[in-house]
């Protein structure tokens, strides 16, 4: 696990504009729209938000996001194990600096369209 900070965050972004970033969860959503859930597409639509500071990277809680996409915590766990098995998003675990498990970066993988 590494140390949460924002060089870090920047280490890990995967896009240079919002314009590749949008292409990209736009190209996702086309591709498995059918395989998804109505909640798990909620919660790819909150990550998608909350990846504009450092583009493609959000560090938003599972409870955040769960509140955000009116949806339970779980079915967010649910989600994004769904979205990490499609290679929609890439999750890195973080640790606090007692040494605890920290915020979970999510990471919008780019699309490679076939």
């Amino acid at each position: 696990m590494e140390k949460f900070n924002f060089e870090l965050l920047q280490s890990y972004q995967s896009f240079h504009t919002i314009e590749e970033m949008d292409q990209a969860v736009r190209g996702f959503l086309y591709k498995h729209k059918e395989d998804l859930s109505e909640g798990t597409i909620s919660v790819l639509t909150q990550i998608w938000r909350h990846s504009v500071k450092v583009i493609g990277v959000s560090f938003a809680r599972n409870d955040y996001l769960a509140e955000q996409a009116n949806v339970s915590r779980r079915t967010v766990i649910r989600a994004l194990n769904v979205l990490m098995e499609k290679g929609i998003i890439k999750k890195i675990p973080t640790a606090r600096k007692t040494g605890k498990q920290g915020v979970n970066i999510l990471i919008i993988q780019p699309f490679v369209s076939i």
